[in-house]
C-alpha cells in the first residue's frame, strides 16, 4: 500500500500546475461563440432601431425602452451616479475592514457570525410584538430558537474555521494580487450585466415567447458563473502553490492566466450545468408569478415544489463543482477526470468530513448580509442628505444592499476557494500540511476524530 501512495505522490507532483493543453475546448468555444452572438444581436438591434434616443431638456439621453417615452432629468441622473459610486466605495471599504478583522481576530468573527442570525430574529420578534403581529412574533421567536440551538451545537467548531481563515489570510498577504483579480472579476460581472441587459431589452419589448427568455436566462447565468469560477480557479491555484511551495513567485499571474486560458473549457463546462439549473429556477419563478396573478393555487403549489427541487439540485451541483474546480486548479484535469477524482475523495478521504465540519459557509453568509446591510444604510443616508424623495431613498437603500452583497460575495468567494483547495491539497498530500501551516495542522488533528464521528452519524 505504501508503494501505491508513493506512486500517487510522484504522479501528483508531475501533474501539478503543468497544463498540457486546453481542457474541454468544445465548451470554451461554445461559450466564446455565445458571447459573440450576444454582441452581434446587440449590434443588429441598434442598427434596426430597437434602441431609441430621446432628447430631454438637459441634453441627449439614451433610453432603452419599449413604446413609452421616458424623460430623464439630469439631476436625478447625477444623484444616481454619485450614489452608485458611493455604494461601490462603501462596499470595497467594508470588504477591506472584514478581511482585516478576519486576519486579526478570526475566532471572534466566526463567533459573531454564529450569533448574528439569532440576534436578527430576536430583533424581528421585538418589532412584531411592538406592531401587534402575533403570528410574526411567534415565527421569529421560533427562528431565534432554531439558530440559537444550531450555534450551541457547532460552537466547538470555531477553532477549526478560525485556523483556516487565519492561514488563508497569511497566504493572501504574500499574494496580494488575488484582490486585484477579484476586483477585475467584479468589474467584468458588472460589464456582463450591462451587455446582457442591452441584449434582452429588445427581446422583452418584442413580445417573444418563454423559450427565448429561457435561452437568455441561460446566457446570463452562464456568463456570470464563468467569470466567478475563473476567479475561483485562479485563487485556488494560488492557495495550492503556497501549500506545495511550488511556483510561489508569480503565482497570481500564472494561476490567473491558466484559469482564463488552459482551464477555461472545464470552467465553462461546470458553469453551464449550474446556469441551466438557475435558468430553470428563473422560469419557475416567472410561471409562479403568473399563476398567482391568475389565482391558480394548484399551479402555484406545483411550481413551489419544482423550485424547491431545483434549489436542492443547484446546491448539490454547486457543492460538487467546488471540488471539481479545486482539482482543475491544482492538477489541470478536464472536467470529467476531475469529477472522478472528486467522487473518490468524497468516498475515501478525511478532507470531506473536515470541510463539512468547518463553518466557512456561515461566516461568508454573515459577511455578505452584513455588507449589504451596512451599504444600504450608508447609501440611504447619502440619498437623504441629497434631499431625495422617500421612494428614491428606498431605491438607494436597495441599490446599496445589492452592491454590497455582490462585492462581498466575490471577496467571500476568495475565502471559499482557498478553503476548498486547502482541503483538496490535504487529501492529496497530508504530510505537507505541517510545513505549510503548523497551527492549521494542529487544528486539523484536533478536530479530525470529531469530524469523522459526525460524518459516520450522517451516513
Amino acid at each position: 500500500r505504501s508503494d501505491v501512495h508513493c506512486l500517487r505522490a510522484c504522479l501528483n507532483t508531475a501533474m501539478k500546475f503543468t497544463p498540457t493543453g486546453y481542457n474541454d475546448p468544445i465548451f470554451a468555444g461554445a461559450f466564446l461563440g455565445h458571447i459573440a452572438l450576444v454582441l452581434v444581436w446587440i449590434g443588429y438591434s441598434a442598427a434596426t432601431g430597437k434602441y431609441q434616443v430621446v432628447e430631454s431638456a438637459g441634453g441627449v439621453v439614451a433610453l432603452f425602452r419599449g413604446e413609452a417615452s421616458v424623460l430623464v432629468a439630469p439631476s436625478p441622473a447625477v444623484s444616481f451616479t454619485a450614489l452608485l459610486f458611493g455604494s461601490i466605495i462603501f462596499a470595497l471599504v467594508w470588504s477591506g475592514i472584514w478581511l482585516l478583522l478576519l486576519n486579526i481576530c478570526p475566532a471572534e468573527i466566526v463567533r459573531i457570525s454564529l450569533v448574528f442570525a439569532p440576534c436578527m430574529f430576536a430583533l424581528m420578534t421585538l418589532l412584531c410584538i411592538i406592531q401587534g403581529n402575533l403570528i410574526g412574533a411567534v415565527m421569529s421567536a421560533l427562528g431565534v430558537a432554531i439558530f440559537a440551538v444550531y450555534a450551541y451545537f457547532v460552537w466547538h467548531r470555531v477553532a477549526l474555521t478560525a485556523a483556516l481563515f487565519n492561514s488563508l489570510s497569511k497566504t493572501y498577504q504574500k499574494a496580494g494580487g488575488v484582490f486585484l483579480v477579484a476586483f477585475g472579476a467584479v468589474l467584468l460581472q458588472a460589464v456582463w450585466m450591462v451587455v446582457w441587459a442591452l441584449a434582452v431589452i429588445p427581446v422583452k419589448n418584442g413580445g417573444h415567447g418563454l423559450g427565448v427568455f429561457f435561452v437568455f436566462f441561460i446566457s446570463f447565468f452562464w456568463g456570470y458563473q464563468v467569470i466567478a469560477n475563473v476567479l475561483y480557479v485562479a485563487v485556488g491555484g494560488v492557495a495550492a502553490r503556497h501549500y506545495f511551495n511550488e511556483q510561489v513567485d508569480g503565482a497570481v499571474m500564472t494561476s490567473t492566466k491558466q484559469a482564463a486560458t488552459n482551464y477555461l473549457g472545464s470552467i465553462c463546462y461546470g458553469s453551464l450545468i449550474i446556469a441551466v439549473i438557475q435558468a430553470l429556477r428563473a422560469m419557475c419563478q416567472m410561471a409562479k408569478d403568473q399563476a398567482r396573478e391568475n389565482e391558480n393555487a394548484v399551479a402555484v403549489v406545483a411550481l413551489m415544489v419544482a423550485d424547491c427541487f431545483l434549489g436542492c439540485l443547484e446546491s448539490l451541483a454547486q457543492f460538487f463543482n467546488t471540488y471539481v474546480f479545486a482539482y482543475v486548479a491544482v492538477f489541470g484535469m478536464n472536467f470529467s477526470d476531475a469529477s472522478g477524482k472528486v467522487w473518490e475523495l468524497l468516498q475515501n478521504s478525511d478532507a470531506d468530513c473536515l470541510l463539512n465540519y468547518s463553518l466557512t459557509g456561515t461566516v461568508t453568509f454573515f459577511a455578505c448580509f452584513a455588507a449589504g446591510l451596512v451599504d444600504a444604510i450608508l447609501t440611504s443616508f447619502c440619498a437623504w442628505r441629497l434631499h431625495l424623495e422617500h421612494t428614491e431613498i428606498f431605491g438607494a437603500a436597495l441599490l446599496g444592499f445589492i452592491i454590497g452583497l455582490a462585492v462581498m460575495s466575490v471577496v467571500s468567494y476568495i475565502m471559499e476557494a482557498g478553503v476548498t483547495t486547502l482541503f483538496v491539497c490535504f487529501a492529496e498530500s497530508k504530510e505537507l500540511l505541517s510545513s505549510f501551516d503548523p497551527e492549521l495542522s494542529q487544528a486539523f488533528n484536533d478536530n479530525l476524530d470529531a469530524a469523522r464521528e459526525k460524518q459516520n452519524i450522517v451516513k
